[in-house]
């Protein structure tokens, strides 16, 4: 099986991926997707991708341009969380345990 060639990347509100496809014909790609994950084949190979967060799959898009598949697919529940600061240093982690070495 081949593996594809996938580029992430992840914002606050969606997922976007580009999977190397080259010289493939846009009848011959198949893509699936649920709120939890998608799965691309071609031909005899297939791949299937889970998410860490479910999409919105009726506002995702798709598009070939004869080389990549792009996807976007908009979060289903933004995540609107605190952005944490990391201090340097040691955590107590009680019973007098330390996280560091």
């Amino acid at each position: 099986m081949e593996e594809f060639e996938i580029k992430t990347s992840q914002e606050r509100e969606q997922y976007k991926v580009e999977i190397k496809l080259p010289n493939r014909n846009i009848e011959d790609i198949s893509l699936d997707m649920t709120d939890t994950g998608f799965c691309v084949a071609v031909d005899n190979d297939s791949q299937c991708f889970i998410l860490s967060h479910a999409i919105n799959i009726y506002e995702s898009r798709a598009a070939y341009d004869g080389e990549t598949l792009y996807l976007e697919m908009p979060i289903k529940f933004p995540i609107h969380g605190k952005k944490m600061k990391i201090e340097s240093g040691c955590l107590d982690m009680g019973e007098g345990k330390h996280s560091c070495v």
